[in-house]
């Protein structure tokens, strides 16, 4: 393990000062999947709509877990669990209803009608939820010529598109001794993030992956499983399994008794570890060597980093490989009172014949006021990690950035696979130039005002921040939901991910990291409602089937020259998605 260096233990010296200095403050914004499951945030009678996911249970942001229990009851003036949902896509009637969603929706260039037929059912411990969204094509882009109403071909040219006509079917809810759903409609983390973090199976505007996921615990211990996609066409997969050695002492202090020691996986079995040219070519596309010519077919001056992508899904023909990861954790309280606690938290994470990091937090939960509640969450994190492990390897962007990992500057000629970014791939031409071990610090904050109860929230804040010495490691979030009138609510997640650094937050280049989710909802009549959103999400940038150019700059020819005549392509580009819907329908049992 390489040792760290004069200007890496200053950092560590700062990090772990700044670190000690926010001890009085900390409580967390990413709750630990050990902590008290949080009750379904619920709203008035009148207020028709929560945030897309399985409701009730979908109120629960994926990163709360349901891994211990409490023996002392806990005041109901205290807020428990996470206050905010980063990564919420749409506003979704609570209420058994049934009905159509239609208006006009702009992706890319081309604008369509959309029309949604939709129905949703909510029992004692069961829900089930419908949907089938069409998106008819009116105009095509840069165009007046009518599209025909033709059916967008891209949302129903896989198995998983299919499986998001179930929009939710759960048992339980997330804080329930048993647990289940089947949806598409949120992100999921396991455990502290260290592996799988904000996982988004549906950042791809064309694909949609229906995950699995199932809790079950009780005093003395449990496990939390994941599954990204029911049509097992994706392969990620991800476990937590822990168990509490004191809750088997009766009257055990409480201390002890909050003491849980767990164990966790994080994998995806086809993993693309290259691209390759084509359908017909099992070579990969180098990262170096490349040399820039002519072609004895054309005569037009080229080079090896052109590829053809899959002429079905047009996503990159890849060469796949296994990528798993194991971990471990412990955790205690280090301060606890009835309406405040703090946390301090060990995790080691180890990727399969890769790298492995540590970490180490503090994060506390504090809620104030009587009728009006105030809840706060700060969670501060030190990382130290092998130069070939990422934290929160499988994150929000996976699904892109595991064909073409998003970089400020590549060092080789092309951009590469997030697992040659990660661990490289000597075999192809990819590098790994600094091997010094990295450190790093993460940072949230979380506020949330609630009204009597955890049951009906007013407001919703949260920011988060993660940096450290690797490149391309910078992580941003802000999150914000209101419900001013019981008739009307909003919410915006904004994210960016890979950044070099932290000025590139609001940086009008690197696109290729940034996630926008945002959206309102206005109830204008009792069976009217009006649904306006916004995003920011990500696709193929051409057909399927199409030559792409991957080399860069960085491929020149024998004089040092970079070629004239060809672009570097990007096989994904971030697109603005734009939807205004009228909804007309009934809602049951309010």
């Amino acid at each position: 393990m390489p040792e760290l260096g004069p200007s890496s233990r200053a950092w560590v010296t700062k990090t772990a000062f700044l670190l000690l200095s926010q001890i009085p403050a900390l409580a967390s914004a990413e709750e630990n999947v050990w902590d008290e499951p949080e009750a379904p945030p619920k709203t008035t009678a009148t207020t028709a709509s929560v945030a897309e996911a399985p409701p009730p249970a979908s109120e629960i942001p994926a990163s709360e877990t349901p891994m211990t229990t409490e023996t002392d009851a806990e005041p109901t003036n205290y807020i428990k669990g996470e206050l905010i949902g980063v990564g919420t896509r749409e506003l979704v009637s609570r209420y058994d209803h049934a009905g159509i969603r239609i208006g006009p929706s702009i992706i890319t260039k081309d604008l369509f009608l959309s029309v949604t037929p939709n129905f949703g059912m909510y029992f004692d411990k069961f829900s089930l939820g419908l949907q089938v969204p069409l998106n008819l094509l009116l105009l095509e882009g840069g165009s007046f010529d009518f599209g025909g109403m033709k059916v967008r071909k891209q949302d129903w040219d896989e198995a998983s598109d299919f499986a998001k006509v179930l929009r939710f079917l759960t048992y339980g809810k997330k804080e329930d001794n048993v647990y289940f759903t089947i949806d598409s409609l949120r992100t999921v983390t396991i455990g502290h993030g260290g592996l799988l973090h904000r996982y988004q199976g549906a950042i791809d505007i064309d694909r949609v992956l229906t995950g699995v996921e199932l809790d079950l615990y009780n005093d003395y211990g449990g496990f939390q499983v994941t599954f990204n996609d029911v049509t097992a066409r994706g392969q990620i997969l991800g476990a937590l399994a822990f168990i509490k050695p004191m809750g088997f002492v009766e009257n055990a202090h409480w201390l002890l008794r909050s003491i849980s020691l767990g164990i966790e996986y994080a994998g995806d079995f086809n993993a693309p570890r290259c691209v390759r040219v084509s359908v017909s070519s099992d070579r990969c596309v180098p990262g170096s060597g490349s040399i820039a010519g002519i072609d004895p077919i054309t005569g037009v001056e080229r080079d090896d980093t052109f590829v053809r992508t899959d002429p079905d899904t047009g996503r990159p023909v890849v060469e796949t490989v296994g990528v798993h990861a194991l971990g471990f954790s412990a955790e205690t309280r280090v301060f606890d009172h009835e309406r405040a606690n703090i946390k301090l938290y060990g995790t080691f994470h180890q990727f399969l014949d890769h790298g492995g990091g540590i970490a180490t937090g503090l994060l506390g939960r504090f809620t104030a006021g009587e009728r009006t509640l105030h809840a706060f969450r700060v969670r501060s994190e030190f990382r130290t990690f092998d130069y070939d492990y990422l934290p929160g390897y499988f994150d929000t962007l996976y699904e892109i950035t595991k064909y073409q990992y998003a970089q400020s500057a590549s060092p080789w000629q092309v951009t590469p696979t997030k697992f040659q970014a990660a661990f490289g791939d000597p075999e192809n031409g990819f590098v790994v130039q600094d091997q010094d071990r990295r450190v790093g610090l993460a940072f949230d904050l979380n506020y949330a005002i609630f009204k009597d109860s955890e049951d009906d929230k007013l407001f919703g804040f949260g920011v988060g921040i993660e940096s450290s010495t690797a490149p391309n490691s910078g992580t941003f979030y802000a999150h914000l939901e209101a419900f001013p009138v019981s008739v009307f609510q909003v919410f915006g997640s904004f994210m960016r991910l890979n950044m070099e650094s932290v000025g590139d937050i609001f940086s009008p280049d690197g696109s290729d990291s940034l996630v926008v989710l945002s959206g309102a909802r206005l109830q204008l009549l009792p069976i009217v409602f009006l649904n306006l959103y916004f995003s920011r999400q990500f696709q193929i940038v051409r057909s399927p089937g199409l030559e792409f150019h991957l080399g860069n700059s960085n491929v020149v020819n024998e004089l040092g020259e970079v070629s004239p005549y060809f672009a570097s392509d990007r096989i994904y580009e971030g697109i603005s998605k734009l939807m205004f819907e009228i909804e007309l329908g009934l809602e049951f049992n309010q």
